[in-house]
């Protein structure tokens, strides 16, 4: 194999741009590397050719005086003339247009800036310069065996030039007196509207109800492309592995790629050593009108598993203080929020994903299922689609997600992210394990990759069953339940298959307990990822039994004939199966599906939003990156008439078939354990009138849909349950095993809902809400500690619970801490009076407007009251004396 040297390529790059020195206007924005927070400005010119400049709202200078830019990062509608400026009129500037380093006295490609100017250009004419490096280097996809037998050819060629859309990305760096030089300086620039670089980006952003994310990457190229360090090749690496396998005998085949996937190469390492400086400038544009909201030095990796090898490859980007700021500091997702509800806008880790399994498909598959998860006790990850320009080339449609991390954990759930272990399925990682610690540090002297899985190995190893209540009790002491029931419940439901659950699975915990905090517990819990192979055969995957094609139950006694029977995660849900309880509620939420996340209407709708969002921009993705296959968008998103395998038309035709296939995998597992017959009937469509449709989702899948407003109960008119309606109570039982207590009038009108789940026993108010009932107090009576849940599921609604009722603890003597949901407004007169022994209520609410009077009288003394800081000096105004809080025995922290 060829090395690809740089340097050559900056010479090429630096021939292809056009540059000339001509005079400019005045300085009028300056920015640096390291500077994030950017805002819009007005920039006057001649002629009026600057459609929308920004420029940094601070900055931050280097040691010496960094370049500044007379223009910054953004669109320009005409061509201009760019000024770049020292601290001192004598000043040395260099600058590049090839991504490579001005400060580097031995680039080659490095240019000595002249007072002039550098003319800032459309692109569009250009030569290739990193598009047209042949993919036989880097792609492992698109190949076939050579005539020989002892190499591979590649089936495709490198795209013409017309193909490739190009934008100006300009370094610059100012060489002082002493010989030491600046802060490197870049910034991007398009010319003409961005819709005139992006096809199809207005009608994206018109289906997403938001803008379109671009991105702009420029970094040496020999980081990527060199054959001895370069992280987007197959590079040495590859030849040495090549090598070993000719050398064994073994012979390259026409039909070669999956060997060529299979062999080593630079692109699959992983680790720091294989981490490079890049730059990015973040974009977002409707096509007309463009923002710079962050532009950073930070570190990049290729990202993935068996995608490495594709001819697009996954990034992922690291922010660190070697390199810049430590955190990406912006709010890419609005739907990403940490446990309180507000939006999440610092970031330790970003990634570019290429659409995994899909990524010559529909890109969209694996964040579309995730855009319809909602409220589930295990996380997920947001995305949005994504431009990338590498070194000022279009380099094509990304699906641009959040990363799970520590510094993930500590964003979202407000652990200490240096207590966080990660633990990922990777079967080529770690063998025989199967999978790796993703995140966290082993103990000092321990080698053994799996360490915390060990007191669930020893536990899984001396029990098969946990069919006693207080083996049950020990095992849910460190695998988080409901975390568990909708990990599961939700893989099974779009049948991910194949890849799952031998591999894309993730848990985590924390190492270190905080009583104040529900998430360190240090019980392990789930997170969904990579899920594109749901539904991904269409109509065949629909009617296919997950539970009994994965063998999710056998593993719990470790039937070592069954693939992934040695997987945590695996061996953990078959064991908890085994309990009867567990089984009902896992059921239970697996049904609540059918007419919940993935009701058909709301599931469908969502999935022409995603049609509208990928087809426009997917067009020049393949023209960019055409495949042996002759893929078009037309073909990714709607399939064609005899195959509609991988598009979204086959999520829509396994939409179509999956609920009827629901009641036949709970059959299944009831007649796997002997229990009798559900008493309840499988979820019935959503155009039966008896059930309440969800609502379709909101413009932006990346929003987090409305409120439900309709009851989650039946809508039949209250005058219907019985021909001759007296005063008093009636009950019904739902499918997800909810009683439902409606108290009637003399004519038969309802005044009054309650429900009656397996947490506790509440009201409905007119805003469709909860109030947590004192009617609990008498199943409270032995409990030492209680937690008030932020929501409950009811027939697969989500109803948030807003009130603690009257008196609903008063006097239980037992009870020594309380937990109080995020979604409480109202605590009522005496709720906890009269527990003697309560020293500690921890309220994860900010949204807390009453606490009634004694609603804390006569708790223990010393009692700590724990609250959200933002909320401490508004909520000591409630925790009065009235309230009977004790300023001399009871703290407020």
């Amino acid at each position: 194999m060829r090395k690809t040297g740089t340097r050559l390529l900056a010479v090429l790059a630096a021939v292809s741009m056009t540059v000339s020195l001509l005079p400019v206007n005045a300085v009028t924005a300056a920015q640096t590397d390291k500077a994030q927070s950017v805002q819009e400005v007005t920039t006057a010119q001649t002629g009026g050719k600057v459609q929308s400049v920004q420029a940094a709202d601070s900055l931050k200078k280097a040691s010496k005086a960094p370049v500044t830019f007379s223009e910054a990062s953004g669109t320009y509608k005409d061509a201009f003339s760019l000024k770049l400026q020292g601290a001192d009129t004598d000043t040395a500037i260099y600058y590049t247009t090839d991504g490579s380093d001005p400060s580097d006295p031995d680039n080659t490609a490095r240019i000595a800036y002249a007072d002039s100017g550098i003319s800032i250009t459309d692109r569009k004419n250009d030569e290739n310069v990193l598009s047209a490096i042949d993919p036989i280097l880097f792609d492992a996809v698109n190949v076939k065996g050579s005539s020989d037998q002892k190499s591979f050819v590649s089936t495709i060629s490198a795209p013409d030039k017309s193909k490739v859309d190009k934008c100006t990305v300009i370094k610059a760096a100012a060489q002082h007196e002493d010989g030491t030089y600046s802060d490197v300086v870049t910034n991007t620039y398009f010319v003409g509207d961005m819709a005139e670089h992006i096809d199809g980006i207005s009608e994206s952003c018109k289906a997403a109800g938001k803008d379109l994310a671009v991105m702009s990457i420029s970094m040496d190229a020999d980081d990527l492309f060199d054959s001895a360090k370069g992280i987007y090749v197959k590079g040495d690496t590859f030849d040495k592995a090549l090598k070993e396998y000719l050398d064994g005998g073994g012979k390259v085949d026409w039909d070669a790629s999956d060997l060529c996937r299979k062999l080593d190469a630079n692109y699959k390492q992983k680790g720091r050593g294989w981490e490079r400086s890049t730059h990015i400038d973040y974009f977002e544009s409707n096509g007309t009108d463009t923002k710079c909201q962050l532009q950073q030095d930070c570190g990049i990796r290729i990202q993935g598993n068996y995608s490495r090898s594709d001819y697009q490859k996954s990034f992922r980007l690291y922010a660190r203080q070697d390199y810049g700021p430590k955190n990406f500091k912006y709010a890419f997702w609005d739907n990403a929020k940490d446990d309180e509800g507000n939006v999440i806008d610092k970031y330790k880790k970003i990634v570019l994903r290429n659409g995994g399994n899909c990524a010559f498909t529909t890109k969209c598959s694996d964040s579309y299922w995730q855009s319809l998860l909602e409220d589930l006790n295990c996380d997920n990850q947001s995305a949005r689609p994504c431009v990338v320009y590498l070194n000022g080339e279009y380099w094509g449609v990304y699906v641009l997600q959040d990363d799970f991390c520590g510094a993930y954990m500590e964003n979202k759930h407000g652990v200490n992210k240096d207590n966080v272990v990660v633990y990922k399925g990777d079967a080529e990682a770690i063998q025989p394990l199967g999978y790796k610690l993703d995140e966290g540090e082993l103990p000092e002297g321990v080698k053994d990759e799996d360490y915390y899985f060990k007191d669930l190995e020893s536990f899984m190893s001396t029990h098969s069953s946990l069919e006693n209540q207080s083996d049950y009790d020990e095992f849910a002491a460190m695998v988080d339940e409901d975390s568990m029931i909708d990990y599961f419940a939700t893989e099974v439901w779009i049948n991910n298959k194949w890849d799952w659950p031998g591999k894309n699975w993730s848990m985590w915990k924390t190492t270190a307990k905080d009583d104040t905090n529900p998430y360190a517990d240090g019980k392990w819990r789930f997170m969904v990822y990579d899920v594109e192979f749901g539904g991904i055969s269409g109509s065949g995957d629909a009617s296919e039994n997950t539970i009994r094609n994965s063998k999710l139950l056998k593993t719990g006694t470790a039937d070592e004939k069954s693939v992934n029977y040695d997987k945590p995660h695996v061996r953990s849900f078959a064991l908890m199966m085994t309990n009867k309880n567990f089984r009902d509620k896992f059921i239970a939420r697996l049904e609540s599906f059918t007419n919940g996340m993935f009701e058909k209407n709301r599931a469908t709708t969502r999935l022409d939003q995603f049609k509208g969002m990928y087809q426009p921009i997917l067009d020049q993705f393949f023209e960019r990156f055409n495949t042996f296959n002759g893929m078009t968008a037309d073909k990714a998103i709607n399939g064609e008439s005899w195959n509609t395998y991988g598009s979204l038309q086959a999520i829509r035709e396994f939409l179509n078939g999956r609920s009827n296939q629901i009641p036949k995998i709970v059959k299944y597992v009831r007649n796997y354990y002997g229990d009798p017959a559900d008493v309840s009937t499988s979820p019935k469509p959503t155009n039966d009138p008896s059930t309440v449709p969800t609502p379709a989702p909101s413009a932006a899948p990346s929003q987090v849909p409305a409120q439900q407003t309709a009851s989650p109960v039946s809508t039949q008119n209250p005058s219907d349950i019985s021909s001759n309606a007296q005063a008093g109570e009636s009950k019904e039982t739902l499918k997800d095993g909810t009683v439902v207590i409606r108290t009637t009038d003399a004519k038969g009108k309802v005044t009054e809902t309650k429900y009656q789940t397996k947490a506790g026993i509440y009201r409905l108010s007119k805003d469709n809400s909860l109030c947590y009932l004192a009617k609990n107090n008498a199943f409270l009576k032995n409990k030492t500690s209680v937690t008030i849940k932020d929501t409950e599921k009811i027939n697969g609604k989500t109803l948030k619970i807003t009130a603690v009722e009257k008196g609903t603890f008063k006097g239980l003597g037992k009870l020594k801490k309380v937990m109080i949901g995020k979604n409480v407004t109202t605590i009522g007169d005496d709720a906890f009076s009269g527990c003697k022994n309560l020293k500690k209520i921890v309220i994860k609410s900010t949204q807390l407007k009453k606490v009634g009077k004694n609603a804390i009288k006569g708790i223990a003394k010393g009692a700590q009251i724990t609250c959200p800081k933002a909320k401490k000096k508004a909520y000591k105004k409630l925790f009065t004396a009235k309230a009977g809080f004790v300023k001399k025995t009871m703290k407020l922290k």
